[in-house]
């Protein structure tokens, strides 16, 4: 419409349509809002999960730790208290079990 042309109503049905057009792009960005919010509290928790798992010590040792005694304890030179404290770590550490697995299994015999 220009300025030289004469105002004219809205055919039935237009304001609506503007309104339900408006009301469903809000609702998709807060469904996108929510979303990404949600996706990235799971993430950071996820994260602070492994995190805290991998540094929090297991009956005395870390997974730095585990690893550092790995070969002694395929070996089997380590003594009763450490060769424990490495089992229990890996009771509740899947990584560091997966590691001493891996490492035993390319042991020589």
């Amino acid at each position: 419409m220009t300025a030289d042309e004469p105002w004219q109503p809205c055919p039935p049905g237009t304001l609506q349509e503007i309104a339900n057009t408006q009301h469903s792009s809000e609702r998709r960005t807060l469904i996108t809002r929510r979303a990404l919010f949600s996706g990235s509290a799971a993430v950071a928790g996820t994260a602070a999960v492994l995190l805290l798992g991998r540094l929090s010590p297991h009956d005395g040792l870390t997974c730095p730790q585990t690893r550092r005694l790995a070969h002694s304890y395929v070996d089997g030179t380590l003594n009763e208290t450490l060769t424990a404290q490495v089992d229990q770590h890996c009771n509740h550490c899947r990584s560091c079990h997966e590691f001493l697995i891996q490492l035993a299994s390319e042991a020589p015999a």
